[in-house]
């Protein structure tokens, strides 16, 4: 699998190249296909002059340009995508087992805190009905003593009275002392009976709170031991993550094949489109043919190129170009306009507009004033011409064959294809800016009342 930095490079080298990265950006290092609209990169400084490529190479350079945008804007995105939802859709999943996990626990801590509350009520209750119960069997026990000494003093005075059965006297009192005490039997046996129903009642509570703890001890140890439910939905859920785990596993290995292969096929194709660029630079040669031009006395060229009559280079050398490296390269500009053919007014425009008055990173660090790639670093790196006049001469070069000479004479023509409303590399829209910039800065420049419409050559 290509080295994940190498590939991240090469796929942002390859969004300037095909016109899919930052709006801005592309429009000012890219020039524009004649046959595909799109923006494709000025290589070397042969392409960006008139060149002869065969049916054949032109096919073959469309053929790779195809495959790779649509590896750039479509599969690769899509299974970068489709693994980012994935990585997304395990973290929702697990996420919500965590969820489950974590609300049994607090569930069951709940009911364990509820039921051991109710453990300890129970065992207040079973403590007060036991309490109840001792007192009833010992005021029982108490009657029944009563009782059993008053069977024992009934006993001896029926002996005592069977001894004296020949004195009346004793008799009479034996048989009075004898009735209170059966009378007193009766009391107390009324009363044990009435402490055997309470003590009967008093059981039976004392069982029934008994039974009220020892259920609510059991449900403790259920919702407490391996075996809870707790116990046993956190089983559940954890197997449900590790089939979450390996069906994550198994479809991350098939994306991350897939996307494998298309960063495999997308260097190769990067190499071949180099190799193809390559060998088209390598087999033309630049055009040759100088624009001749005849004065009409009114500032203007039979070729419709404006003669600025060498106000260009007091426009560079003050007002906004002066703070940029193309201060002093008015005169130049306009002598490399006059030689192929190019409005000096509509170049100035668009290097200002692209460079930032002369002073973005492209120009003042590689001479470079239209942003090229340079297709020996694969586009890697930013062209690097020797000179500022060098870089000059390749912008106006590239502008005179690719755009004047195909007919593209005016700045709606030019913008429709050097900047593209609706572009796949400006999602924000702001190519629709670049043709009202154009045409502002060129009424500032030349003073004259233009539109986008208005042919410049």
């Amino acid at each position: 699998m290509p080295d994940i930095s190498s590939i991240s490079s090469a796929l942002t080298a390859l969004k300037n190249m095909l016109g899919i990265g930052d709006a801005k950006t592309v429009a000012s290092t890219t020039a524009t296909s004649s046959t595909t609209g799109t923006k494709t990169p000025a290589t070397n400084e042969n392409e960006l002059v008139s060149v002869k490529i065969d049916s054949n190479q032109s096919s073959e350079i469309n053929e790779v340009d195809t495959k790779i945008k649509q590896l750039m804007t479509t599969d690769i995105p899509k299974t970068r995508s489709e693994i980012d939802q994935l990585v997304l859709k395990k973290a929702q999943d697990i996420e919500e087992q965590q969820n489950i996990q974590q609300k049994a626990i607090e569930d069951n801590k709940e009911l364990l805190k509820e039921l051991k509350e109710k453990y300890k009520q129970a065992k207040e209750e079973e403590q007060d009905a036991r309490n109840e119960y001792d007192k009833a069997a010992k005021k029982r026990a108490k009657e029944q003593k009563s009782l059993r000494n008053v069977d024992r003093e009934i006993k001896n005075v029926d002996k005592a009275m069977k001894s004296n059965k020949k004195k009346e006297s004793i008799l009479d009192v034996l048989q009075f002392k004898k009735n209170r005490l059966l009378s007193n039997q009766s009391a107390i046996q009324s009363n044990v009976d009435d402490y055997d129903l309470e003590l009967s009642e008093a059981k039976s509570n004392l069982d029934k709170k008994k039974s009220t703890r020892a259920a609510v001890l059991d449900k403790i140890q259920e919702n407490s031991g391996d075996d809870s439910p707790m116990s046993k939905l956190i089983k559940q859920s954890e197997q449900k993550i590790k089939e979450i785990d390996s069906t994550f596993e198994s479809n991350l290995s098939t994306l991350q094949q897939t996307l494998t292969k298309q960063e495999n096929e997308l260097s190769s194709l990067m190499q071949k489109k180099a190799e193809l660029v390559q060998k088209v630079s390598s087999t033309t040669t630049p055009a040759t043919t100088t624009t001749t031009t005849t004065g009409t006395g009114d500032g203007t060229n039979t070729t419709g190129t404006t003669n600025t009559g060498g106000k260009l280079a007091e426009i560079f050398s003050s007002g906004n170009f002066s703070q940029g490296v193309l201060k002093d390269k008015g005169a130049f500009i306009e002598q490399c306009c006059q030689k192929y053919g190019v409005d000096p007014y509509l170049a100035s425009a668009i290097m200002a507009c692209e460079t930032g008055w002369g002073t973005s990173n492209a120009i003042v660090s590689c001479n470079n004033p239209g942003g090229y790639m340079d297709v020996n670093t694969n586009c890697m790196e930013l062209k690097h011409f020797n000179t500022l006049e060098e870089g000059i001469e390749a912008v106006i070069r590239n502008l005179s064959e690719n755009y004047i000479k195909l007919g593209l004479t005016d700045i709606s023509s030019i913008g429709a294809k050097y900047c593209p409303v609706g572009a796949a590399n400006d999602p924000n829209g702001t190519n629709s800016g670049w043709i009202p910039s154009i045409v502002s800065i060129y009424k500032q420049l030349s003073g004259k009342e233009i539109t986008e419409s208005t042919k410049l050559a």
